[in-house]
């Protein structure tokens, strides 16, 4: 894991994907998460909140989920982000 920078207790971001062209992290449905063009919605806002611990949890500005990561794995169709 990378160095931890504070960017304060809350904040409202969009997340790019830089290894998929730039593309943003779009909440399509109820539950599943992508990465689509930028369309400025507010299935493409996310809010970040510290932790504890002095990490993030990320949540979807539309549904109120948070990120998570369903069977990890390095292959890159392998992984499926969904919020929860």
């Amino acid at each position: 894991m990378g160095e931890k920078v504070d960017l304060g207790d809350d904040f409202d971001a969009r997340i790019t994907t830089p290894s998929f062209g730039g593309l943003y992290l779009t909440v399509e449905s109820d539950e599943n998460v992508c990465a689509s063009a930028n369309t400025y919605g507010e299935n493409q806002g996310w809010h970040f909140q510290k932790t504890s611990d002095g990490y993030y949890k990320i949540i979807s500005k539309l549904t109120g989920k948070a990120l998570d990561v369903n069977s990890a794995s390095a292959e890159q169709d392998g992984t499926n982000i969904s919020v929860y």
